[in-house]
C-alpha cells in the first residue's frame, strides 16, 4: 500500500506538470504541435518503469532524488543516432541511475522527433532518433500505461477513455507513425527547401551528420564537377564533413544523365592512373605510355585533343620541354630520311617502268641476229629486206631470217618476199644458226608491211 501511495503521488505530480505544459500549448495556439505532443506523451507512458533512488538526467545532467517506488520513462533507451550510437555514455555520479527527469520527460520524445538533441558520442554530429522497431513493438503489446497497478494519469480520463487491450493499443501506434513521418523533414543547406525523407541517408556512410542536402542539389553539383573533370571533388556538400561519396551513391544521383558515362570513364582513368607509366593530359584524359623515358613524347589519344606531351616533364609546357624539342628534331630527321627514301623508291619505280617499256618496245620492233654466237637485236621499220648485221656482218633476209651465204640470196618457202630463191626449213643447213633463231618473242610482224626486195634477191 505504501508503494501504491507513493506511486499515485508521483503520478499526480507528473500530471500537474503535464497539465501546465498543455495549457502552454493552448495559449500559443499551436494545436498541431499540441496534438503531436499528446501522441508523444502517450507513447512515452508506454515506457514507464519503476525506479528507486537517485537519477542523473540524460538531458539536463542534474541529479534528482525520487525516493522509493517512483515510475519514470525508459524511452531514452530506445533512442540512438543514425550511426547507431546509444545515448548511455553520460557520466553518472555514484549511487545514481541514468534516466530522464520529470521536467525534461515532458517534451523529450517530441524534441527527439524535432531533432533537438545531438548525439553525445564525441565527433558525431548526428541527431538522436527513436528506434522505431523498439517503440512499435512496445506499443503493440498488451500492457497498461503508467505505473504498475496505478492506472493512467488523472488528466487522461478527462480527454478520452482508454482501454488496455492490444486492439486499442494499435491506434496509438498508427497515430505515432503519422507523427513520426511528419517529423522526417530536413532543411536543405543549398536550396533551403524543406525535404521529406523516408530513411535518413547522408551522402556517405562515414558522414558524422544527418542528411542535410537534397538529392536534386547534390545531382546538380556532382554533374557540374563530373563535366569539368573534378571527380576528386565529389564529396559530401556539408562544409564540416567533406567525406568522399562512394561510386554507387554517385551513380544513383546521376542516374538518367550522360554524366554517368563520363563519370565511369573518369573513374576508369583514375584506376589506370595507378600504373607507373600512366600520364595525364591537360585535356583531362590520360593513357599509359609503355615506352617510358626511352621515348618520352606521347600524343593524347582523345580525338578532340591530340596534344603532344612529355613523359618525363609531365606538367611542363610543350614549348619549354627540352625532351620534346629533341624528339621534334629527331622526328624531322626521320621524316627527311623517309622522304628521301620515298623519292628514291619513286625514281627506281619510274626507272623500272621505263626500262620495262623500253624492253617492250624493243621486243616489238627488233629481231635477233640469226648468226650463231651473235644474237644482237636489230631494228628495222621499212626499206629493203636485205639485212646486214653491223656486229657480225652476217647478211640475211629480214622477213624469214635465212642467212645469205657468200652473199647468195635465199629464203624460206614461207617468206612473203620469196619468188625463186627459196628452200624449206627442213632442207636448210642450220649449223651456222643460233639456238632459237626464229623466236623473236613479241615482235610485231605488221612492221614488215613497208619492206621491199630487189627482184634479183627474190
Amino acid at each position: 500500500m505504501g508503494q501504491n501511495a507513493s506511486t499515485d503521488s508521483s503520478n499526480q505530480t507528473s500530471c500537474d506538470k503535464t497539465s501546465s505544459s498543455l495549457r502552454g500549448f493552448e495559449r500559443e495556439g499551436d494545436l498541431k504541435d499540441f496534438e503531436a505532443w499528446k501522441v508523444c506523451w502517450e507513447v512515452n507512458l508506454a515506457f514507464y518503469e519503476p525506479l528507486s533512488g537517485k537519477l542523473t538526467c540524460l538531458v539536463c545532467k542534474k541529479v534528482h532524488d525520487y525516493g522509493q517506488g517512483i515510475n519514470r520513462s525508459t524511452l531514452w533507451m530506445a533512442t540512438r543516432c543514425g550511426s547507431g550510437h546509444g545515448q548511455g555514455n553520460v557520466e553518472v555520479k555514484p549511487g545514481t541511475s541514468l534516466g530522464i527527469c520529470a521536467k525534461c520527460d515532458l517534451d523529450f520524445l517530441l524534441n527527439v522527433l524535432k531533432g533537438k538533441y545531438q548525439c553525445r558520442r564525441e565527433g558525431c554530429r548526428r541527431m538522436i532518433r527513436v528506434n522505431e522497431a523498439v517503440v512499435f513493438t512496445r506499443l503493440t503489446k498488451n500492457r497498461t500505461h503508467g505505473p504498475s497497478g496505478g492506472g493512467p494519469p488523472a488528466w487522461w480520463d478527462q480527454d478520452h477513455t482508454r482501454a488496455t487491450t492490444a486492439e486499442t493499443e494499435r491506434p496509438i501506434a498508427k497515430a505515432f507513425s503519422a507523427v513520426l513521418e511528419k517529423s522526417k523533414v530536413f532543411e536543405c543547406l543549398v536550396c533551403c527547401d524543406d525535404i521529406n525523407y523516408k530513411v535518413d541517408s547522408p551522402p556517405a556512410s562515414t558522414c558524422q551528420h544527418d542528411q542535410n542536402v537534397c538529392d536534386g542539389c547534390m545531382k546538380t553539383d556532382f554533374e557540374a564537377k563530373v563535366r569539368t573533370n573534378r571527380i576528386k571533388d565529389l564529396r559530401c556538400p556539408d562544409p564540416e564533413c567533406k567525406q568522399d561519396v562512394p561510386p554507387k551513391r554517385i551513380r544513383e544521383l546521376l542516374a538518367g544523365s550522360d554524366a554517368v558515362r563520363i563519370y565511369d570513364k573518369k573513374l576508369a582513368l583514375a584506376s589506370l592512373s595507378k600504373h607507373e607509366k600512366f600520364r595525364w593530359c591537360k585535356c583531362g584524359a590520360g593513357q599509359i605510355h609503355l615506352p617510358g623515358e626511352a621515348s618520352p613524347e606521347w600524343k593524347c589519344a582523345q580525338t578532340s585533343c591530340q596534344r603532344l606531351n612529355c613523359y618525363i616533364c609531365k606538367d611542363v609546357d610543350v614549348t619549354d620541354c627540352e625532351h620534346l624539342h629533341a624528339a621534334n628534331e629527331r622526328r624531322k630527321h626521320e621524316q627527311d630520311v623517309q622522304r628521301k627514301a620515298a623519292q628514291a623508291a619513286l625514281v627506281k619505280k619510274q626507272q623500272e617502268k621505263s626500262k620495262a617499256a623500253n624492253k617492250e618496245y624493243i621486243s616489238k620492233t627488233t629481231k635477233m641476229c640469226p648468226k650463231k654466237g651473235c644474237g644482237v637485236r636489230i631494228g628495222r621499220d621499212g626499206g629493203c629486206s636485205h639485212m646486214t648485221c653491223k656486229n657480225c656482218k652476217t647478211e640475211f633476209c629480214w622477213v624469214c631470217k635465212v642467212i645469205w651465204k657468200n652473199k647468195v640470196p635465199l629464203h624460206l618457202s614461207t617468206c612473203s618476199l620469196a619468188v625463186s630463191r627459196k628452200t624449206t626449213l627442213a632442207a636448210l643447213d642450220k649449223s651456222d644458226y643460233a639456238a632459237g633463231w626464229q623466236d623473236d618473242g613479241k615482235y610485231d610482224s605488221s612492221n614488215e608491211g613497208r619492206l621491199w626486195l630487189l627482184d634479183s634477191h627474190k
